[in-house]
C-alpha cells in the first residue's frame, strides 16, 4: 500500500457509502475532501467534514499507518495543528494533536470500493512500462482527447521554462533569446553544446551588423566556429577565411576549436558545418527573427522562412575543401533544410519559445498558436509513438505525438498512473 494510492481514494472519495464511521463511532460525512497539497504540511487543505452532525473545516493528513503522524515528524510542528482527520490504512497506534481524543481517526480500509486495491496491486506489480495495456481498448475517444490536449499544454509549459530561463538570463531580450534557442536546436542534441557556444561568441546585434553582406556573415559563423581555420584550397573557403581574418581582428573574436563538434556517425544532412551555415542564411535573412515568427499568420508562412535553399558553394559540399560533393547533400537538393528538421524545429523551438511569449504575457492567442504550430505538423514517428500506434492509440499529427511523449515519459515510466486520465477511467477495473 502507498500514500499515493490512499490520497487518491480520497480525494476521489472512491467509498461504498458516502457516510462512514470514525474509530470512535462518530458518523463521519465527507462534504469536500479538500486541495491537495503536493507541497509540505497536511496532504489536503481546506476540506469540509461533517462530524456526528457539527461542521468542520481545516486540513487532513493521510497515512499509510497511524504512526507515520511520529515517524513524519509531525508532533509538535505547528502546520499540522489544524489537522480535522487522520485517515490511515492501519490504526496501529493512538495518535493526538494537544490531548488524547482529539484527533479523529478514519480506517478508510474498511471503506475502499470493492476489488479497487486489489486492482491496483495488480496493476503496480505487472512488469512493463504500460500496465494499462490490457484495458485501453476500453477507453473511450472522449478521455483521449481531452487529456491529449491536457499533456500538449503540459508539455509547451514544461518545455517554456527553458526558453524564459535564457530569456531572464538575456535581461528580457526576446530577439537574442530566440536567436540562441534557434542556434541550439539546429544543433539536434548531439551538437547542441557547440552551437549554444557559437551563439554566445557571436550576439545577434554583432551578426546585424554585416547582415547585408552574406559573404562576411557567413565567415563571422564558420570563421568562429572554427571551420575556417587551417590551409584551404577551394576559391570560396579561401575567400571566407579572409574576410573572417578581418573580423576576427576588428572584433577580438576568439574562435571555438574545431574539435568541438560531433561529425561522427550523423547524417550528411545534418553536418554540423551545414547546419552553420543554414543558421547564417536564416540570420542574415531578417532584421528580427523573433518578429518574423511573432508576425506569421499561418504555420505555413514560418515552414517557408525556415526553408529557405543553401546555394552556391554549400549546394554540394558539407564542410570547406570537401573532397565528396557527390553525396546526400547533392541528391537531396539545394542545401535546404529538410523536412524532419523543419518539423523539429518548428515543434521544439517556434512553438514553445510562442507558448513562453504568451505564458509570460498571459497571452493565451500565442499558446492557441503554439498548438496549432505543433498540429500542422506530421506526427513523429519514434519507438514511442510506433509503440502506442501498436495498442491501438491514433497518432495523426505532432500533437498527439507529444502528447504521447508527454504521456510516457512524465506518467508511465514513473508509473505515475493515479493521475493520468487514462489511468483514472481504467483503476475501478483494472484487467
Amino acid at each position: 500500500m502507498t500514500e499515493d494510492f490512499l490520497h487518491y481514494i480520497w480525494k476521489y472519495r472512491l467509498y461504498r457509502t458516502p457516510v462512514l464511521r470514525t474509530t470512535a463511532g462518530e458518523s463521519l460525512e465527507v462534504l469536500h475532501p479538500g486541495q491537495h497539497n503536493m507541497h509540505a504540511g497536511p496532504d489536503f487543505m481546506d476540506a469540509r467534514i461533517r462530524l456526528d452532525g457539527r461542521l468542520w473545516a481545516g486540513q487532513v493528513e493521510v497515512h499509510v499507518r497511524a504512526s507515520d503522524w511520529a515517524r513524519h515528524e509531525h508532533t509538535g510542528d505547528g502546520r499540522y495543528a489544524n489537522v480535522i482527520l487522520h485517515v490511515v490504512y492501519d490504526d496501529d497506534t493512538p495518535v493526538h494533536l494537544r490531548v488524547p481524543g482529539d484527533l479523529p481517526v478514519l480506517v478508510i480500509r474498511s471503506y475502499m470500493a470493492d476489488g479497487l486495491e486489489a486492482g491496483y496491486r495488480r496493476w503496480q506489480e505487472r512488469r512493463g512500462m504500460l500496465p494499462c495495456a490490457p484495458g485501453l481498448h476500453e477507453v473511450p475517444p472522449r478521455v483521449w482527447i481531452q487529456w491529449k490536449d491536457r499533456l500538449l499544454i503540459s508539455r509547451l509549459e514544461r518545455k517554456s521554462d527553458e526558453f524564459l530561463r535564457l530569456l531572464d538570463e538575456l535581461s528580457g531580450d526576446w530577439e537574442e533569446a530566440f536567436y540562441r534557442f534557434l542556434a541550439r536546436a539546429l544543433g539536434f542534441r548531439v551538437n547542441a553544446g557547440p552551437f549554444d557556444m557559437l551563439a554566445r561568441s557571436l550576439p545577434r546585434h554583432l551578426v546585424l551588423r554585416h547582415r547585408a553582406d552574406l559573404i562576411q556573415v557567413e565567415a563571422l559563423f564558420l570563421g568562429q566556429a572554427g571551420w575556417l581555420s587551417g590551409p584551404l584550397n577551394d576559391a570560396y573557403p579561401v575567400t571566407l577565411s579572409r574576410e573572417f581574418e578581418f573580423l576576427r581582428r576588428k572584433y577580438g573574436l576568439v574562435p571555438l576549436a574545431r574539435s568541438v563538434w560531433n561529425t561522427g556517425r550523423i547524417r550528411p544532412a545534418n553536418h554540423p558545418c551545414l547546419r552553420i551555415v543554414q543558421l547564417a542564411r536564416l540570420s542574415a535573412r531578417t532584421e528580427s527573427l523573433w518578429d518574423t515568427v511573432l508576425s506569421a499568420e499561418i504555420p505555413a508562412m514560418l515552414i517557408e522562412f525556415l526553408r529557405m535553399p543553401v546555394d552556391s558553394y554549400w549546394a554540394g559540399h558539407l564542410w570547406p575543401d570537401d573532397p565528396a560533393a557527390d553525396r546526400e547533400i547533392r541528391r537531396t537538393g539545394s542545401g535546404a533544410i529538410g523536412r524532419d528538421a523543419l518539423s523539429g524545429l518548428m515543434i521544439n523551438t517556434v512553438a514553445v519559445a510562442l507558448a513562453a511569449w504568451g505564458i509570460r504575457r498571459g497571452d493565451h492567442e500565442y499558446l492557441d498558436k503554439s498548438v496549432k504550430i505543433i498540429e500542422f505538423c506530421n506526427a513523429e514517428r519514434n519507438a514511442i509513438t510506433r509503440n502506442w500506434q501498436r495498442l491501438g492509440v491514433a497518432c495523426a499529427h505532432a500533437g498527439d505525438s507529444q502528447a504521447l511523449i508527454e504521456l510516457t515519459n512524465q506518467y508511465c515510466i514513473r508509473k505515475a498512473c493515479l493521475n493520468c486520465m487514462v489511468g483514472h477511467y481504467l483503476i475501478r477495473e483494472v484487467p
